[in-house]
């Protein structure tokens, strides 16, 4: 664990990023997911699975090039109704439960060693806690990952990047977790596992930010604190000085 120089103060509600930080994702499987949506296409118009995934992958990559530079999100509703609307498939379902159905076959995940631990002790101390995620799918697929972990109960809200147009680290996205705690930012604990979208955008509006390493994480970088446990989040907070 590597800190600040100055000592910590205890917080009055913490601020979690969901993804490697509070649920760990496991697999994702594209080819999955697409065969699943074209199962459920009224008209496939001949296509395959890999010629839709071709395409989808070719789609993305231009997206995720645009949303990195811009810090404008995209929802997966939408990119999905672009791809299948131009590759002439049709449903007869909302694209919303499409990108659900896609979810379900795609993605399985697990709870982030510790993550109830935190989020107990936090909760039997009265501490509010919330989530900021940077995520294309929507918040009600984030908050059911959440259930399925037994960890939706220690949350107050989910704020997903896709329902709002901004990505981390816009300080948008910040300033309404603090809002939604109705705290200063400088009451909070930012805890999340990017340098750049979690540590960094959390500090430039005055959170205090608690990085997760990772293996590439380099040795100095813009956080408050460096830790490698969930469980180490913990001891800080119960270390930390009180206000005053």
């Amino acid at each position: 664990m590597t800190t600040s120089a100055s000592p910590l103060r205890r917080p009055a509600g913490f601020l979690f990023d969901y993804g490697e930080t509070l649920v760990v994702e496991n697999r994702f499987d594209r080819v999955a997911g697409t065969r699943r949506l074209l199962e459920l296409a009224t008209d496939r118009n001949g296509r395959t699975v890999e010629e839709v995934v071709d395409a989808s992958l070719k789609l993305w990559a231009d997206h995720e090039r645009r949303r990195q530079a811009s810090l404008l999100e995209v929802s997966v509703v939408s990119f999905q109704r672009l791809l299948y609307h131009t590759l002439g498939v049709t449903f007869d379902l909302p694209h919303e439960q499409l990108a659900r159905e896609f979810w379900i076959a795609a993605v399985s995940t697990s709870a982030m060693l510790g993550a109830a631990d935190l989020l107990s002790e936090l909760a039997t101390n009265s501490v509010p806690v919330g989530v900021v995620s940077n995520t294309a799918f929507g918040t009600d697929i984030v908050r059911g990952e959440l259930a399925k972990h037994g960890l939706d109960r220690y949350v107050r809200f989910v704020i997903g990047s896709s329902d709002y147009g901004v990505r981390k680290p816009h300080p948008a996205l910040f300033r309404l977790g603090a809002a939604k705690l109705n705290l200063p930012p400088e009451h909070i604990w930012f805890v999340g596992d990017s340098i750049e979208c979690d540590a960094a955008g959390a500090r430039a509006v005055g959170m205090t930010s608690i990085l997760l390493k990772r293996a590439a994480t380099p040795p100095r970088c813009d956080a408050d604190v460096v830790v490698k446990t969930l469980a180490e989040v913990g001891e800080l907070y119960r270390n930390a000085r009180t206000a005053g």
